[in-house]
């Protein structure tokens, strides 16, 4: 097995060959451009995970709505 680093336009890499050809590429100091490209992607899925929860929220409204509803509508026609 070989160890050494490569540099490239991620960052600074420890690769790691072994015998039957594979190689194994850690990033361990990453570019100032792809620390802002993950800092970007970041913000944008924290965008999408709050709109979704803005959903998630708007239907648990509605379903408890739908629930009151046909309690009451349940316990008119007395079956509750």
């Amino acid at each position: 097995m070989k160890t050494y680093t490569e540099t490239d336009a991620l960052g600074e890499h420890k690769v790691i060959e072994q015998k039957n050809g594979i190689k194994i590429r850690l990033l361990k100091n990453p570019s100032e451009d792809y620390k802002a490209k993950l800092e970007a992607r970041a913000i944008k899925e924290k965008k999408r995970m709050d709109a979704e929860k803005v959903e998630r929220d708007k239907e648990a409204i509605i379903q408890n709505k739908m629930r009151e509803l046909a309690i009451a509508e349940l316990e008119r026609e007395g079956k509750l």
